[in-house]
Parts: C-alpha cells; structure tokens; sequence
C-alpha cells in the first residue's frame, strides 16, 4: 500500500512540474499586455518550478533571463539583449542567433 502511495505521488509531482513548465513556456506577451504582469506571472511559473524540489527541472537565474526574452515582444530586443547579453554570449555565443530573432 504504503508503494503505491509513493508512486501516485511521484506521478502527481511530475505532472505538476509539466503543468508549471508548459505554463511557462507558452505564456508569451501580446502587444497591448501589461509587461510588469506578463513578468510577474512568468517569475510566478519560474519560483514554482524551483520549489518544487527536482534538481532536473530547477531553471537557473541565466536560463530565466534568457526564457524572459524569447517570451517577450520582438520590440523589446533591445533591452532583453542587454539584460541577458554580457554573460550569455560570452559563455554560450551560439545563443546570440536566437537573441537576433
């Protein structure tokens, strides 16, 4: 009995990590959103990721920031490549093709 519980609360806790994951792959702003609740409700998906306990699915300060950008409006390049630009290109150059999307 006491095997089973585990299982089905394993089986929960992964599909709460997809839930939180999806979430916050698919939520992309809109022209004419609230950029400030656009970013607290990715930051909100992010802090629920984290907590949760699974070191596979733990997203890093730098991974945020880059998830940040491909989630926001193509006419927030500029400030997004700044904010994610300096250690970003100099450790993973290969990204900056995506930061010119």
């Amino acid at each position: 009995m006491w095997a089973n519980l585990v299982a089905m609360h394993k089986s929960k806790g992964h599909q709460t990590t997809i839930f939180y994951m999806c979430n916050l792959f698919h939520t992309t702003a809109k022209e004419g959103d609230n950029v400030t609740e656009h970013l607290n409700k990715l930051k909100q998906y992010w802090e629920k990721l984290n907590l949760l306990g699974n070191n596979d699915f733990k997203i890093s300060d730098l991974l945020f920031k880059i998830i940040i950008s491909f989630l926001l409006l193509p006419s927030w390049n500029a400030f997004t490549e700044v904010y994610v630009g300096g250690p970003l290109l100099q450790f993973y150059p290969h990204f900056s093709i995506f930061l010119l999307m």
